[in-house]
């Protein structure tokens, strides 16, 4: 008879391929080609991932633009996970708020300026 022994995973946020840097950052979530957004709080970030909290009510959907406010970029990103305040994002790409293309330019009046 074969026995496998389970080996403890780490917790989820000790998986991640890379250190996310804590941070309490203003942004904006903005979808439907800037015609909905609500505003969050970019609690972690990295260059890949982010977790941000949101007013209950207000989930995001499954892509969707964050605008990081403080730093003036715009991010691509992707639900990964969510709950009622919070979610768990990839992150795609990220361009600063100056060098959107043409076609994102909406996303410039979110800017916060």
């Amino acid at each position: 008879m074969h026995m496998t022994i389970p080996i403890p995973l780490p917790p989820l946020a000790e998986r991640r391929p890379g250190r996310r840097t804590r941070s309490l950052l203003g942004g904006m979530v903005v979808y439907a080609d800037g015609q909905r957004s609500f505003p969050c709080t970019i609690r972690n970030i990295t260059a890949k991932g982010a977790r941000i909290a949101f007013a209950d009510g207000h989930t995001p959907p499954s892509s969707f633009h964050l605008v990081n406010l403080r730093d003036q970029m715009v991010h691509q990103a992707h639900m990964v996970w969510a709950s009622a305040t919070e979610a768990g994002v990839a992150l795609e790409s990220g361009v600063a708020m100056g060098a959107l293309p043409q076609n994102l330019g909406y996303l410039k009046r979110f800017a916060g300026n």
